[in-house]
C-alpha cells in the first residue's frame, strides 16, 4: 500500500496509474495530512481491494485534500472500502467514477467531518456501493462543517443496515 504523512505547510502529489496497491495488512492508500497542507493524490485503472482495514483511509486537520479514484476495485476489505476524517478546518474534495466499493464488511463509505470550516465534497459518478456489512454510505458532519454528496449512475444497494445514512 501507499502511506503518506503531509504536515506543517507542505504540498504531497501522487499519481498512481495501471498499479495495484490492494493486499495490503493494513490499506491500501493511507493518510493523514495537517497543519496548512495539501495532498493531491490520483489512483487509475487497478487494484485498491484486499486489505487488511481499508482500500482509502484519509485524516485531515487543517488541511486541503484532493482526492481522485477512477476505475478501481475496492472490494473486500476489513472494514470500509473508504475512511474519512476531517477536523478544524480539514477539508476533501473527492472525486470517484467507474469504481468498484463493495463488499466491504463496514461501510463502503464512512465520513465524519467534524469542527468549524471543515468540509468533505464527494463526487461519485458510476460506481458501486453494494452489499455492505453496515451501510453504503455512512456520514456526519457536526460543529459547523460541510457535507456534500452528488451521485449518479451509483448503486448502494442490498447493505446490511442502510444504503446511504447520515
Amino acid at each position: 500500500g501507499f502511506l503518506f504523512v503531509v504536515a506543517n505547510d507542505s504540498t504531497l502529489n501522487a499519481s498512481f496509474l495501471d498499479s495495484d496497491l490492494g493486499n495490503a495488512g493494513l490499506s491500501a492508500i493511507s493518510g493523514t495530512v495537517t497543519n496548512d497542507s495539501v495532498a493531491n493524490v490520483s489512483f487509475t485503472n487497478g487494484s485498491l481491494a484486499n486489505n487488511g482495514i481499508n482500500a482509502v483511509n484519509i485524516f485531515g486537520d487543517d488541511s486541503d485534500i484532493n482526492l481522485t479514484i477512477d476505475n478501481a476495485d475496492a472490494q473486500n476489505n476489513g472494514s470500509h472500502g473508504g475512511q474519512f476524517t476531517l477536523q478544524n478546518d480539514g477539508d476533501l474534495v473527492a472525486n470517484i467514477s467507474d469504481s468498484n466499493f463493495s463488499n466491504n464488511p463496514g461501510d463502503a463509505y464512512f465520513a465524519s467531518v467534524t469542527g468549524n470550516g471543515s468540509s468533505a465534497v464527494f463526487t461519485l459518478d458510476t460506481v458501486l456501493a453494494d452489499v455492505s456489512g453496515d451501510s453504503g454510505f455512512d456520514f456526519s458532519a457536526t460543529n459547523n462543517s460541510v457535507f456534500s454528496l452528488t451521485a449518479t449512475n451509483s448503486s448502494f444497494d442490498q447493505s446490511g443496515s442502510h444504503g446511504i445514512t447520515g
